[in-house]
Formats: structure tokens, sequence, C-alpha cells
């Protein structure tokens, strides 16, 4: 098991869009929102932030955040398509890293559960995936977002 720890996640100025489906459907919003024509006008200045929430056990709701530089002009919102979110923050959440070469996040997901149940620590059932391409393959840093803190 990866090593696990308490971590806040905290990013400003954010452009935003959803999209439903199976758990390994989530790059197929990563590369919209990372190709939207009107995504060029708005310099991304942090990795792709991925919100993700089960809905069934085949499927998820997925929330995909790309920190911009400044919050965008209402004409090039509108043009865009998608949506602004002042910020993203997320004070007390257990974060976990997956650098393994596999674009399957859902056993880090499940190692945050058990760790989080084992040490009394209540999630809230949003997960939030920071994540890094390399060399054509993704890091992710996965938040757990917790009820407010561990519990006793």
């Amino acid at each position: 098991m990866s090593i696990i720890q308490e971590h806040p996640l905290y990013m400003p100025y954010l452009m935003s869009t959803e999209k439903d489906g199976s758990p390994n459907q989530w790059i197929d919003g990563l590369n919209e929102i990372g190709s939207n024509p009107m995504a060029e006008g708005f310099y991304q200045v942090a990795p792709i932030i991925v919100k993700v929430r089960e809905v069934t056990s085949s499927q998820f709701h997925f929330t995909y955040y790309m920190p911009v530089i400044a919050e965008p002009s209402d004409l090039s919102l509108s043009q865009s398509g998608l949506q602004y979110v002042d910020k993203i923050a997320v004070p007390h959440a257990l974060m976990i890293r997956q650098a393994n070469h596999t674009d399957d996040y859902t056993a880090a997901i499940r190692d945050l559960e058990l760790y989080a149940n084992e040490n009394n620590y209540p999630l809230t059932g949003d997960f939030y995936m920071v994540v890094t391409e390399v060399y054509d393959t993704h890091i992710f840093d996965i938040f757990g977002e917790l009820e407010a803190g561990r519990s006793e």
C-alpha cells in the first residue's frame, strides 16, 4: 500500500465540465476539456483535477476542472461551453499518490477507503484526482474528502 497522509486541496480559478460514465471512461472528459477549442483561449496553469463520485458500481459522475490564470470574461465563457468555478477548497482530505503506470485509479480509491475505515476517518464519498501526464501515462494524487476530520 502507498503512503496515505492528511492533506488539503485548494485551487482557484477553474473552468469546469461534467460527464457520467463507467469508471474507465474518466479519460474521455479529460481529453475533451483539454482539447476544447475555446479552452485554447484560457491559459492552463496546473494539472486538471477530476472529481469522482460513484453513483452505482458501474456508473460514475465526473467533474473536470481546468485551472486557469484568472476568471474568464463572460463572452469567452459563453463560447466555451464550460462553466467557471471560483475555487475548489477541500480543507480535510486523505491523499494517496498513484504512479504505477496504470490509468485505473479505482484500486487507489479502495486503498483510501480501507485506510479511512481502519483509522476512523469519515469520508464524504467525493474523490479528487489531480492528474499529471508524464510520458503518455498519468500520475494521480487522489484526495478523499473527509466529513470534518478524524473521529475518535
